[in-house]
């Protein structure tokens, strides 16, 4: 019985093809980059006897568009292999991950010398690291069990997109979150501050038009009607300095005023939305808070 991934049916009927059991799988592990650190489907997988490698590119997806159409590839029409490799496990040793700058890699020993299994980006880095060790557990002649894998908390990257979780305790991604509702619940929070998001809105629109219309008066203007004998403005100096100076003050003043507003409204927002989780806290059920515990990230592991 295969652990850590499940076997796809076109890799169950590639080991079919070369007459291998699937049902004597013990052990499984994809990737998403080959031992040439390309991005690829690739599946290590552990017999009783054999470690194997399987390198392939599903087809239709953007990984498959950048190979050549001329490639020689073997498969069906969901998948195309690429290479399939078979080692003994007797004459492997020494199976360990090694971490790099942005992925990790895969190695082992054979015949006194290392090789490259596969690379893997980070999000499978724990995924690897657990394989290695219940790859030493085989080679000793032990079986893998439940309580081998339980305790690992594999599962620390969104399975739509391979995005890492930020917080692996909530299992919420970044990227594939709908952004639309989470803006209109929290425009909801808005509806009791109409006023002062209409005074930001009016503060931002004046900033706007005074940084438009300042260069005007302190360029062309000044250039072609006030510096100029022939000029509508001039002799106008003063003037002018005093209608740049008088722009300058409301500007300040503005941006004074939307800072106050803006950080008023952001605390009160605040303070609502802090309050009604406590509220929905003290629904919950005294079950929740015990079966619940902090989220701690050991990174010593």
């Amino acid at each position: 019985m295969e652990k850590l991934d499940k076997l796809t049916a076109y890799v169950i009927n590639s080991l079919k093809e070369r007459s291998i059991d699937p049902e004597s799988v013990l052990l499984v592990a994809k990737s998403d980059l080959s031992q040439s650190a390309k991005y690829m489907e690739v599946w290590v997988i552990a017999t009783v006897d054999s470690l194997l490698i399987v390198e392939g590119i599903p087809r239709n997806t953007s990984v498959s568009k950048l190979f050549k159409k001329s490639d020689k590839l073997i498969g069906n029409d969901k998948w195309d292999e690429r290479s399939f490799k078979q080692y003994d496990i007797t004459e492997i040793t020494d199976i360990s991950t090694e971490v790099l700058t942005s992925s990790g890699m895969l190695t082992a020993k054979k015949n006194d010398s290392f090789f490259v299994i596969c690379h893997y980006s980070n999000t499978h880095s724990r995924k690897f690291g657990l394989f290695s060790k219940l790859m030493a557990k085989i080679k000793d002649g032990k079986k893998i069990t439940d309580e081998d894998i339980e305790n690992e908390d594999l599962n620390r990257s969104c399975p739509r997109c391979g995005t890492a979780y930020a917080e692996p305790a909530t299992k919420i991604c970044i990227k594939c979150v709908n952004h639309k509702k989470v803006f209109a619940r929290l425009m909801t929070y808005a509806k009791s501050y109409r006023k002062y998001i209409i005074l930001i809105l009016i503060y931002i629109l004046l900033s706007s038009i005074l940084s438009i219309f300042t260069p005007w008066l302190s360029g062309s203007v000044f250039f072609d009607d006030v510096v100029v004998s022939t000029g509508k403005y001039y002799n106008m100096l003063w003037q002018l300095m005093a209608i740049l100076i008088g722009l300058r003050v409301l500007s300040i003043f503005v941006t004074i005023l939307y800072g106050r507003i803006n950080s008023y409204l952001a605390v009160e927002i605040v303070y609502d939305l802090r309050t009604d989780v406590f509220k929905s806290m003290q629904n919950l059920s005294m079950s929740f808070f015990t079966n619940k515990q902090t989220y701690f990230d050991d990174k010593s592991k």
